[in-house]
């Protein structure tokens, strides 16, 4: 059951990684992960996926809540605001979760990966990955899904953790092709796959890059405008 929005001060509020306990009583909840804030205030029962935020969101955020380190974790809570009002309407939060998946497929596929494998000197690999056509749509997803699919089998013989992230940037071209089936768990696959090749591939890093990508979905609107 749903109740009235409820405060939450964000001043006092500690985000903390992974599933947390739901307060007992009826003080405050200081510590959470940020999707339970989201949650709480929405005035949604304790959860880590709440209806409020689009799914694609929820995946991303819930993973990328988990990876950072404390301090650079309560970064995240200037983005609660935003965060609860994507997912209320769900035909304007599947159109703004498509677009935000492009943009994921961006980051993942035109920098992060490519990137990484030339920090591995895979300058092969690198280069078959940005020689790819764009994901900007269904059909140009589909052929970076063959493409990758082909890659993971070079990528996991050339050692390091080059075949995870291939097997990562693979999983978002994938959900990307079959979005119109799957949905709003698609988008949530799309969102934990795109933060777990951010992870893959910025390992022991800062958590910059992850931050700068949540502010630019965050930003993104449903329409076409």
């Amino acid at each position: 059951m749903m109740v009235r929005d409820r405060y939450l001060d964000r001043a006092a509020l500690w985000l903390m990684p992974g599933a947390n306990p739901a307060p007992a009583g009826l003080g405050r909840p200081v510590h959470m992960c940020l999707m339970e804030a989201c949650a709480y205030v929405a005035g949604e029962p304790w959860t880590d996926r709440p209806r409020c935020v689009a799914p694609l969101l929820v995946g991303y955020g819930n993973m990328i809540n988990d990876v950072l380190m404390p301090v650079e974790r309560q970064r995240l809570k200037d983005f609660i605001p935003w965060l609860v009002s994507t997912g209320t309407d769900p035909v304007v939060s599947a159109m703004g979760d498509r677009r935000r998946a492009w943009v994921c497929a961006r980051y993942v596929l035109r920098r992060w990966v490519p990137e990484y494998l030339e920090s591995r000197g895979l300058e092969v690999l690198a280069l078959t990955v940005r020689e790819m056509a764009e994901v900007v749509d269904d059909h140009t997803a589909a052929l970076a899904r063959d493409v990758l699919r082909g890659l993971r089998v070079d990528a996991y013989a050339a050692g390091h953790d080059s075949g995870l992230v291939i097997e990562y940037a693979f999983r978002v071209a994938a959900e990307l092709v079959m979005e119109g089936i799957n949905g709003a768990l698609g988008y949530r696959k799309i969102g934990e796959a795109t933060a777990e090749a951010f992870m893959a591939t910025h390992m022991g890093g800062n958590g910059d890059d992850s931050i700068v990508l949540f502010e630019e979905l965050l930003q993104l609107k449903s329409s076409e405008d």
